[in-house]
């Protein structure tokens, strides 16, 4: 699944600039600097947890297509949607796993 994100024309030119930043710093052996792996540590800790919880949604949206929905009559009701309990149960500790890694 794609999101769309819609920023500024401001904010686009600004992010590349800082990717042109990064870019010519790496260029120079910024990346060798005696400190630089501690620098992102926090960084590549808090990236990890965010590029592990986009992979979970994304499972679960890959999931959620063999849920059954049952639309139960009466007002407000809404849908009731039941999910493969094994997919989601192997998938939840599968993610465990992977967090106690980072």
């Amino acid at each position: 699944m794609t999101d769309t994100v819609k920023i500024s024309q401001t904010e686009y030119r600004k992010m590349q600039r800082n990717l042109a930043k990064l870019a010519a710093l790496e260029a120079g052996g910024v990346d060798n600097w005696e400190w630089y792996g501690d620098s992102l540590s926090e960084w590549n800790k808090e990236n990890d947890l965010e590029e592990l919880a986009d992979d979970f949604v994304d499972a679960i949206n890959d999931i959620s297509v063999d849920a059954d929905v049952d639309y139960p009559a009466g007002r407000e009701a809404g849908p009731s949607v039941t999910m493969p309990e094994d997919a989601v149960r192997a998938l939840f500790l599968s993610f465990i796993e992977k967090y106690k890694e980072l």
